[in-house]
């Protein structure tokens, strides 16, 4: 039975698309073509794999030499997903996390759910809102996508994040990387990486374009058919293997979204985020015996 080495939790927003193609390309590496399976995540994932059986189909095409992978960002967040992996592929899974700075996360996430066409609320009235949404049993039947996409600060605040996943698998297999550190020197950062999976760390990738760019919905009735809680999505869902349905749900994305140039958070919301994320960023400084001030910015100065 093939299965994973390795899972990629997260963060959202933090580089996982791009370091999805970048694992794809080693030939000591099978990654299957789906992104964001999200088979871990319970009842209310966002992959929406019915179970054990079709989530390993994924991986039935790896070579009997390669190790196993899969990327899926919902998995960081929930709080049983953890066990959940761990019971699934065994307790010596290794775990690879990207941590963004908090408030560019946010900032990025809520961009993606305006852009989609679920947000319409001002982002920091969406922060206000945070709370009573998460609360409310019907937001995920009037919003697209997964509900907890907009958990903007839940998904932001790491360290419990961080620490069920050591707690589960032990320090020793989750290999912890900062977003501004990793693409800075991704050569370098994927040569670390390659080590950990423990495969041959002289491949080199090929850097291509950015991915998961910022854009905006080009027609939001098809934007509606496919990825909202609609009766013809479900129908899709119903009649589309699980294997398939991820591709074609990204080639949807892909035909319907026009990229546009990013905009920079401005420092006043910069600074209010920060204060938010503070203590926090101690905490998780604390997990990974690190100061993180000169990277993210967290003590009032601004970008």
């Amino acid at each position: 039975m093939k299965k994973p080495d390795f899972v990629v939790v997260g963060a959202v927003k933090s580089g996982t698309t791009s370091l999805f193609h970048y694992l794809r390309q080693h030939p000591a590496i099978f990654i299957p073509k789906s992104k964001e399976i999200s088979y871990f995540s319970g009842s209310d994932s966002a992959g929406r794999v019915a179970g054990r059986d079709e989530y390993l189909s994924f991986f039935r095409a790896a070579g009997a030499q390669q190790k196993i992978g899969e990327v899926s960002t919902a998995y960081l967040y929930g709080e049983n997903t953890a066990r959940a992996i761990a019971e699934c592929l065994g307790r010596d899974t290794r775990i690879i996390i990207l941590l963004r700075n908090p408030a560019d996360l946010v900032y990025s996430l809520w961009g993606q759910n305006t852009r989609d066409g679920g947000e319409t609320l001002p982002l920091a009235q969406a922060i206000e809102a945070e709370s009573q949404r998460m609360l409310d049993p019907d937001f995920n039947k009037h919003v697209s996508g997964w509900k907890y996409n907009y958990a903007y600060t839940g998904r932001a605040r790491y360290s419990p994040q961080v620490s069920r996943y050591i707690d589960v698998f032990g320090r020793e297999n989750v290999a912890i990387y900062i977003f501004e550190e990793f693409f800075a020197d991704i050569e370098s950062s994927m040569r670390d990486l390659f080590g950990f999976i423990g495969v041959d760390t002289g491949f080199r990738i090929k850097q291509t374009a950015q991915h998961n760019r910022q854009g905006s919905v080009r027609w939001k009735w098809l934007h509606r058919l496919y990825f909202e809680n609609s009766r013809a999505a479900k129908v899709i869902r119903r009649i589309v293997p699980a294997r398939f349905r991820r591709a074609i749900m990204m080639a949807i994305y892909r035909l319907n979204t026009k990229t546009a140039p990013r905009q920079s958070l401005p420092d006043g919301q910069y600074r209010q985020l920060m204060k938010i994320f503070e203590s926090d960023i101690h905490a998780l400084e604390g997990i990974l015996g690190r100061d993180l001030s000169s990277i993210w910015s967290y003590s009032g100065e601004g970008k």
